[in-house]
């Protein structure tokens, strides 16, 4: 406890500094923090409910969607490096380059692989709670198309909701691998 004492004190010391506040661009980055994690949560939910529906019908699929999980539990800054050195020596792709475009898709990626457990769960969590009468009854009266729009995706909207929340959260926590992958400009 008393050595902790010190570090607080330091930062108490500099965060007393106002000058310091206002120079310090904090609205912009509270900007960016929040588009890239809206962006990329969204971007992190899609993929996954496509595999987690692409999934469904299989006998296979609960091992399946234990494979996700495995990129939860690696350090961010791991797996930021790990795609730093694949997508830039074995791909050739200039991660470090100005277009803001497939720097995006690396680290909405590189969330994906880290997060998509998570996702994953939670449907399947909500899958075990929809009775599959509804959606057999669905089926005798509609095509599978307007079944899965109309119903079965109102029916998974909590789990939906509450992955991209726990998304954002996380990838909010995790911006510091963004930033390893990020130019310094």
């Amino acid at each position: 406890f008393i050595l902790s004492i010190i570090p607080i004190g330091a930062l108490l010391y500099h965060a007393s500094d106002l000058q310091l506040w206002t120079q310090l661009p904090l609205s912009s980055a509270l900007f960016s923090s929040l588009s890239v994690s809206v962006l990329s949560g969204v971007f992190v939910l899609a993929l996954a409910t496509m595999i987690f529906f692409a999934t469904q019908k299989s006998f296979t699929t609960l091992r399946f969607l234990d494979f996700f999980n495995l990129g939860y539990g690696l350090p961010g800054t791991l797996l930021a490096v790990a795609f730093y050195i694949f997508f830039s020596r074995f791909l050739n792709i200039k991660v470090l380059s100005d277009q803001n475009l497939i720097l995006f898709l690396i680290i909405s990626l590189l969330y994906f692989v880290k997060f998509s457990g998570l996702t994953l769960r939670g449907l399947d969590s909500q899958q075990k709670q929809i009775d599959p009468k509804i959606l057999e009854s669905a089926s005798l009266l509609a095509d599978s198309q307007k079944v899965f729009w109309k119903i079965e995706l109102k029916l998974y909207k909590p789990a939906l909701g509450l992955g991209l929340f726990l998304l954002i959260l996380e990838i909010i926590k995790e911006l510091p691998a963004a930033l390893m992958i990020k130019p310094l400009q």
